[in-house]
C-alpha cells in the first residue's frame, strides 16, 4: 500500500497519490481563472473525472486538498520535496507506439478552453488523441443528465451498457470526422 503522497509546483497545482481500495489514484488540483479543475486518474493515468469547482471566497488549491482528503478519509498523507511530475498515459500513441502521452490542458485562463474529453499528445510525434475510459463516460453522462433527452435517460435507466455503446460509437465518429484518433 502506497503511503498517500503530496507533490506541487510552486504555482498552486498539487497533485495526490493514494490508493483507493488495491487502486492507485491520482488527484490533481489545477488553478484556473474563477476556479480550480480536479481531475482523477487511474494508476495508468486515464481521467476517471473532471470537476471545474468555481472559486469562492478566494479559496487556494489547498483547500480543496484538504477538503478531499478529509471526505475520502485519507490518512498520513505526506509532503514531497519531489517536483510534482507530469501525469502521462501509459498507453502507446495510435501514430508511432510511443508510450509518452501528455494530457492537452488547453488554455487554463478561460473555463470555456478546458476540454471536456481526455485529449492527449504525444510527446515523440506530436499526434493528437483520445482516451475515454468506460469510468470516464458514465461520469460525463451522470453529471451531464440534463443534456439527454427524456427517451435517452429512459434508456440510460433501462439498458445502461447498450446505451453507453450507443454513446461511445456516436463519440468515435465525432473524434474521427476531426483526424483524432483513439487510445486503445
Amino acid at each position: 500500500m502506497q503511503v498517500p503522497r503530496i507533490t506541487r509546483n510552486g504555482k498552486g497545482k498539487i497533485r495526490l497519490d493514494y490508493n483507493e481500495g488495491e487502486n492507485a489514484r491520482v488527484v490533481l488540483w489545477e488553478p484556473m481563472t474563477g476556479g480550480v479543475v480536479e481531475t482523477m486518474f487511474d494508476g495508468d493515468g486515464a481521467i476517471l473525472r473532471q470537476i471545474l469547482i468555481p472559486q469562492k471566497n478566494k479559496e487556494d488549491t489547498d483547500f480543496h486538498l484538504i477538503r478531499f482528503i478529509n471526505s475520502n478519509g485519507i490518512k498520513n498523507a505526506k509532503e514531497s520535496s519531489e517536483i510534482l511530475a507530469e501525469i502521462t498515459l501509459k498507453k502507446p500513441c495510435p501514430g508511432c507506439g510511443n508510450t509518452e502521452l501528455k494530457r492537452f490542458t488547453g488554455d487554463l485562463s478561460d473555463p470555456r478552453k478546458a476540454p471536456v474529453m481526455p485529449i492527449y499528445v504525444c510527446t515523440s510525434c506530436r499526434a493528437q488523441s483520445y482516451h475515454l475510459s468506460d469510468r470516464y463516460l458514465e461520469y460525463l453522462v451522470d453529471v451531464n443528465n440534463e443534456l439527454f433527452s427524456e427517451n435517452e435517460r429512459e434508456e440510460f435507466a433501462k439498458n445502461r451498457s447498450a446505451a453507453l455503446s450507443e454513446l461511445r460509437e456516436y463519440i468515435i465518429r465525432i473524434f474521427a470526422s476531426k483526424k483524432i484518433t483513439r487510445i486503445r
